[in-house]
């Protein structure tokens, strides 16, 4: 169970609360009033912080978040009218309604509010203001003693939370509309506030300081006289009067009113059986300053109340970018992730193509080195298979040839036959010098008619050295089955 601790404060004193708080209860474990000694040098929240700081440490409550209390005096209010609106426009109207009737209150200056009564005609509020300066110089001195603010409230506010948590008081009704209304009367030191509630609602308060002698009977006579004169534009007559003091109800009992006293520290919610046994628990006018602190526990999970660390405020558009950002940087880490999964597919690949170059080399390397031997051996081979007695060949072709006054032979080559040609079954390459090209014609017709031999048509040129024979030749020659 999270532990808080709730002060409040004013001139001269610091009234504490340090209690265990869940949703709907509230178990204290201290409280007290301690006086705040101030030197010339020690500002008003130095001094605060000092003393809160020596509450813990007598205490051994360690660092633990504080709810802080502010009263009339601390803040600025104003009753405002707003017409019909939408919930969520009501923080921004306020806003602009405020800036122009407090010349001092900045835009930046935390505004909260409280709906007293919402009409055909609009919103009655109170709006109340604390300035930003003060909320930051005050924030920052407890956290530098780690006692960080989990909640800045407005004591009357919370002083009438107190008066709710009582539900029997809110349960039944006399007048005919089925409305409870009541006075809230709740003193913090010379501070009084008067809280006129209808059905568990504030409709109006009253703030003022009571005068060092004789306090009792100065705020008995205020109440007398705001419930005989009322609240400023409100028709409403409270038919019970609330009180955390009951020392002031024999000066209350001609008011005919249904007068109720509630012990802080006895109600319904709250427990303070954790109390150190010699802890007594206060009587009379002393509970009763407890009564804003009990409430302000109470009030940490009303998000209707007054927080000036938290203020309502309107909603603000819908930000795209954060949305963008993080659909950007799924988008950029799956990216990211395929990459990475097909950089590991390429460099498998890569090393795989690696392999096989290698073998391919290898190979490569095999084959190069038998290659010379393997063409011999397929030249030798088709030189068999064509089985062709070159000795037969250059006897028919002796006798076929010209005379050597026509067409000298200068160099004569066999070969075997082209492989894609199987009819051929050997080459013999001429070439050397001619009389005429007619020659040449002739001698292609003379082996054509033997059945035996092809001549390829010749290509005679000219001879550059002249003489008998003017020509010079090549010629191929195959012999076919």
């Amino acid at each position: 169970m999270p532990h808080y601790l709730a002060a409040d404060w004013d001139d001269s004193e610091c009234r504490f609360v340090a209690a265990a708080v869940q949703k709907d209860s509230v178990s204290v474990l201290h409280y007290g009033t301690v006086p705040l000694e101030r030197t010339e040098e020690d500002n008003e929240v130095a001094c605060l912080t000092a003393t809160l700081r020596k509450v813990c440490k007598d205490r051994n409550l360690g660092k633990i978040p504080v709810v802080l209390l502010l009263g009339r005096s601390q803040t600025d209010w104003l009753y405002q009218h707003l017409p019909n609106c939408s919930e969520n426009e009501i923080p921004l109207l306020l806003k602009n309604q405020v800036l122009r009737e407090l010349p001092h209150f900045a835009d930046f200056d935390p505004l909260d509010f409280i709906v007293l009564d919402h009409q055909t005609d609009g919103y009655q509020l109170l709006a109340i203001t604390y300035p930003l300066t003060h909320r930051q110089r005050l924030t920052k001195a407890f956290r530098s003693i780690h006692l960080p603010p989990q909640r800045i409230g407005f004591r009357a506010v919370d002083a009438a939370e107190t008066a709710f948590a009582e539900e029997r008081l809110w349960l039944g009704s006399d007048d005919t509309e089925g409305k409870t209304a009541a006075l809230i009367v709740s003193t913090a030191g010379c501070d009084a506030d008067l809280i006129l509630a209808v059905n568990k609602r504030i409709r109006s308060i009253r703030s003022f300081r009571l005068p060092q002698e004789n306090q009792r009977q100065s705020l008995i006579d205020e109440i007398q006289r705001t419930v005989t004169v009322g609240f400023d534009g409100i028709d409403i007559t409270p038919q019970r009067l609330i009180l955390f003091d009951e020392t002031l109800v024999s000066g209350l009992t001609d008011l005919e009113l249904d007068i109720q006293v509630l012990h802080p520290f006895s109600l319904q919610k709250v427990s303070a059986a954790a109390m150190p046994a010699d802890a007594a628990e206060p009587a009379g006018e002393s509970a009763g300053q407890y009564a804003p602190l009990i409430g302000s526990l109470l009030a940490l999970h009303n998000k209707q109340g007054i927080d000036f660390l938290h203020p309502k405020e309107a909603p603000k558009p819908p930000n795209y970018l954060r949305p963008a950002l993080l659909a950007v940087l799924c988008i950029g880490i799956v990216g990211y992730g395929i990459y990475r999964w097909n950089q590991g597919i390429v460099r498998g690949l890569e090393t795989k193509l690696a392999e096989v170059k290698k073998e391919h080399q290898q190979v490569a390397g095999e084959l190069q080195s038998i290659q010379p031997g393997w063409n011999v051996l397929r030249q030798t081979q088709i030189w068999e298979s064509q089985n062709v007695l070159w000795l037969d060949v250059l006897k028919d072709l002796s006798q076929i040839m010209p005379n050597g006054t026509d067409l000298v032979v200068s160099q004569m080559s066999f070969s075997q036959g082209p492989a894609n040609n199987p009819r051929i079954r050997g080459t013999v390459m001429l070439s050397g010098m001619v009389r005429d090209p007619q020659v040449l014609r002739q001698l292609q017709s003379d082996l054509q008619k033997t059945g035996r031999y092809v001549m390829q048509n010749p290509a005679p040129s000219a001879n550059p050295a002249g003489g008998g024979y003017p020509w010079l030749f090549k010629a191929s020659v195959y012999k076919v089955n």
